[in-house]
């Protein structure tokens, strides 16, 4: 389904008489309320659905997610995405259109959420930039900024924990990790290394390819456990909803 976002519900439903698994572009509907009630039908109907958020699937936030998880502790993540606004998206804002990429990314790496507060910008009727602070119930804390505002395109991710800042590119496919400056003992004085950065290589990949190959996968073995399903998107929207009411 691929589709204006205000149609998803009504094409899920009609697909569901013919198909058993559907693939959904994002977001999964046009309203969380809207979300709950094409999650209601899909599980009453035994129907399996895999939302479009594709950058789980690019390779550079499967890496940084590999680097994460084995810090110490993360204490905060950053999450910039720019991008002019598209003259055919004129049905949702700037946070169901491009923030919600980031917000489905910061419950995937990040868990569940427990307080949101945000501020926004609007031209018109819609709002065109939006930033947001995240709490979660582990303690760790994402800062979101999603602007259609600027011509320049960003897709950043930056991880601060306790022993090292995460930096990543998403366009570039790029991760740097400076670690904690250390002090060593010599064999006359004891001498520090500071500024220790690391780059990390990321494998060449086309996200949209892996992304589908993950639901023919899906379809095949009957596994979904590990694409992003309707709760996924679910999940989302409510944080979008959470986020539109604060701004």
């Amino acid at each position: 389904v691929c589709t204006p976002t205000v149609t998803h519900a009504d094409y899920i439903r009609l697909a569901a008489q013919h198909v058993k698994n559907v693939f959904v572009e994002k977001p999964l509907a046009a309203s969380y309320e809207e979300a709950q009630s094409i999650e209601k039908f899909v599980r009453s109907n035994n129907i399996n659905i895999q939302v479009g958020f594709i950058e789980r699937f690019n390779p550079a936030v499967q890496a940084m997610k590999v680097v994460l998880d084995k810090s110490e502790k993360i204490i905060n993540l950053d999450f910039t995405r720019t991008n002019k606004v598209s003259s055919r998206i004129t049905d949702v804002d700037v946070i169901t259109d491009l923030m919600i990429h980031d917000i489905d990314l910061a419950l995937y790496i990040n868990g569940p959420v427990c307080d949101v507060s945000a501020h926004g910008y609007s031209r018109g009727n819609m709002l065109d930039f939006t930033s947001a602070l995240l709490r979660h119930e582990n303690g760790r804390f994402s800062r979101i900024q999603a602007s259609r505002v600027t011509d320049k395109k960003m897709r950043k991710i930056e991880g601060t924990c306790t022993d090292m800042f995460v930096d990543c590119d998403l366009l570039r496919k790029e991760i740097i990790i400076s670690r904690q400056s250390e002090t060593k003992s010599g064999d006359l004085l004891p001498y520090t290394i500071s500024s220790i950065q690391e780059t990390v290589s990321v494998p060449p990949q086309e996200a949209l390819l892996s992304e589908l190959q993950a639901f023919v996968a899906a379809c095949q073995k009957d596994n979904w456990s590990q694409i992003p399903g309707v709760g996924a998107g679910v999940d989302a929207m409510k944080i979008c909803a959470d986020i539109q009411k604060a701004v």
